[in-house]
């Protein structure tokens, strides 16, 4: 009887003991999402996702200008009023998230967000009620600290997001995108991947030209693997530079210096099939106009030309020809938020 007490006592304190190591170790999971500098988003592998009612979905992209959290160690090297300073960085977050509440879009590729940190003190803060679950991968811009981030009603596949380091080639000029990621989604059996991406900035700085020429060749070689698999595509973010396509033209006619839209919406030069529409193609011109450029520094808005469209959200066939609205949300003063408009596409999906 003794014998049989201890070993009842030992087989307790063993399972005791599992149940602990349980305990924390999920208690870590569940918080590494969470951490400043954490490598990916709130880990939501856990909860169920049905798509069976969805029958549309609205995308929107939105540079955020500078989301970060005021909190040290503050990341990159830039300055503005609210680094270092939570109560102002949680103003200019209040501010960011009036939009996106605004638009309610069911996906939001947002830029400019310091890393996963700050985009859950946004969404648990000022966007708690709206469903959204947040992802960031940590980019590799340590100069600006910048990176791109996924706000999603609908959790991809797998719980999880990616990002991809292969260089582009343009002229004898090989670079990677230090500022994407993508994620798979499949919603009643429309299956697309979503890639969000940050290109190099200044488009009409012709040292530029070759960089984000051989940054955009790789997000469109990353796109193609993705369609020869049997995804729908969606490319998405601040591409830095304009469209001259004639649907797409902004709304005073801005031309690139580079071929960075062309190539990418081309895809694959040797297939029509696999070419990528850009959404401003369904918005009347006059309406065309994604960014503010002060151009001048006179702190006022110098229409038109210091507007223009550097904004795009590019959709491959399969999913262009189920776009039944899509608009730039001109609804405040780009000074006072961010010097970016955001970009909506909304697709019927049933």
């Amino acid at each position: 009887m003794i014998m049989e007490k201890k070993l009842l006592k030992a087989a307790s304190v063993f399972i005791g003991i599992l149940i602990l190591v349980f305990v924390v170790d999920w208690g870590r999971d569940s918080i590494q999402g969470i951490q400043k500098g954490s490598v990916e988003g709130v880990k939501t592998t856990e909860v169920q996702n049905s798509t069976d009612t969805i029958s549309s979905i609205t995308i929107m992209t939105l540079n955020a200008k500078l989301l970060w959290d005021g909190l040290a160690p503050e990341e990159g090297r830039l300055e503005f009023p609210w680094k270092g300073d939570e109560t102002k960085a949680r103003e200019h977050m209040k501010k960011v998230a009036e939009i996106i509440r605004k638009e309610n879009p069911d996906i939001v590729n947002l830029v400019e967000v310091e890393n996963i940190h700050a985009l859950t003190v946004l969404n648990n803060t000022f966007l708690k009620d709206l469903g959204y679950y947040p992802y960031l991968v940590n980019g590799r811009d340590t100069y600006t600290g910048q990176d791109v981030a996924l706000l999603t009603k609908i959790i991809p596949e797998g719980g999880k997001i990616y990002r991809d380091d292969r260089e582009g080639i343009s002229a004898d000029t090989e670079k990677s995108v230090s500022k994407n990621y993508y994620a798979y989604f499949n919603i009643n059996d429309m299956r697309f991947v979503l890639i969000g991406i940050h290109f190099l900035a200044e488009p009409l700085n012709t040292a530029r030209i070759n960089e984000r020429q051989a940054q955009a060749d790789a997000i469109r070689s990353l796109a193609i693997e993705f369609w020869n698999k049997g995804y729908q595509v969606v490319i998405a973010g601040d591409f830095n530079d304009f469209d001259d396509d004639a649907k797409s033209l902004d709304h005073i006619g801005s031309t690139p210096i580079t071929n960075v839209l062309a190539n990418m919406r081309a895809m694959d030069s040797g297939i029509l099939a696999d070419d990528l529409t850009n959404i401003a193609s369904f918005i009347p011109k006059p309406e065309r106009y994604t960014a503010f450029y002060d151009k001048n520094s006179n702190g006022k808005i110098d229409a038109p030309k210091e507007l223009t469209s550097i904004d795009h959200i590019l959709l491959s066939s399969g999913l262009a020809s189920r776009v039944t609205s899509a608009e730039i949300a001109h609804t405040y003063d780009p000074k006072d938020v961010s010097d970016h408009f955001p970009v909506v596409a909304q697709l019927r999906i049933q």
